[in-house]
């Protein structure tokens, strides 16, 4: 279990990143935007050496990366190494589709097909149609990093419970649950600021289970995808991550008009209902059941 303390500490550190960047960005911008320029050019700067030290660290303590592919398959022809592409790709589509976690995969990918993630779609309909400042924005957007970071406290005593796949269906209903509700505050007849806070509220409470179940999906990856194909499962992962994090985008252009933003909303609603449907079938796949409710009463018989 391993994995799953350094794999929750990672996340934390990249959503304590995400919360403390903007914040103290704009702080440097304070005296002048010029200063907060040249202030992060030099941070860049002085923290290079140490980027290049702490490689040289990973690289020393992991000789494994050491090892090099043959010379004849580094210095290929372009026009092969082209021609090559198309065949490659369709190898790791065919290993990424064939591999144990395909559908858990999957689920996960699917949850990026959606505008309730605090990111520029959403953002944009907060301070345009509801009226929200830029700095009340930041503190929500502050506050869903905050419950973001407490899944990573929560996800690896949960998983070490009841383990990675059961972890994920808890954490997947409950941002399935907790995201239902903004598609009603849409659609009621109820001010423009209270639906924004409606939305805030809730996405950032369902962001506990998104964070949790990346987690124990990630988990998931590194336990059962062997560490030969490994890299080019999560390659193939994050390729189909950004699908279909454009098609998120794309409804917005569909549905550019703020008063329409309904409507992505209950798409991105829908995506993720897809995806506890994926991750579900791969649990009962892998489980036999859902919910064990059955085993429970055969138990105290």
């Amino acid at each position: 279990m391993l994995n799953v303390d350094m794999n929750a500490t990672m996340r934390r550190i990249d959503l304590f990143c995400k919360l403390a960047g903007p914040l103290f960005v704009s702080l440097l911008t304070i005296p002048s935007p010029a200063f907060a320029a040249w202030f992060l050019a030099g941070s860049n700067v002085v923290s290079l050496p140490f980027e290049y030290y702490f490689i040289l660290i990973v690289y020393k303590r992991f000789p494994n990366l050491a090892n090099k592919p043959p010379r004849d398959e580094i210095e290929q022809p372009a026009i092969k190494t082209i021609l090559e592409f198309p065949r490659k790709t369709y190898n790791s589509w065919k290993t990424y589709y064939r591999s144990a976690v395909f559908k858990a995969s999957l689920a996960l990918c699917i949850l990026y097909f959606t505008v309730l993630s605090f990111g520029g779609s959403m953002i944009a309909f907060l301070s345009q149609y509801s009226g929200f400042s830029t700095p009340l924005i930041a503190g929500l957007r502050a506050i869903a990093v905050i419950v973001g970071i407490a899944a990573t406290f929560l996800s690896g005593p949960l998983i070490r419970r009841i383990g990675s796949v059961r972890a994920g269906i808890w954490f997947l209903s409950w941002q399935t649950i907790f995201l239902l509700p903004v598609v009603v505050a849409m659609f009621l007849p109820l001010g423009v600021g209270l639906q924004g806070g409606l939305m805030v509220g809730f996405v950032s409470i369902s962001r506990l289970g998104l964070w949790g179940f990346d987690l124990s999906e990630q988990y998931l990856v590194q336990q059962e995808i062997d560490e030969n194909t490994r890299g080019e499962f999560s390659t193939t992962e994050a390729a189909l991550q950004s699908f279909f994090d454009v098609l998120q985008y794309l409804t917005t252009i569909i549905f550019a008009r703020p008063d329409m933003f309904k409507y992505p909303v209950v798409i991105s609603c829908i995506s993720v209902g897809m995806a506890f449907c994926v991750y579900a079938l791969f649990v009962r796949k892998r489980r036999g059941h859902l919910v064990h409710i059955y085993e429970k009463i055969v138990e105290r018989s």
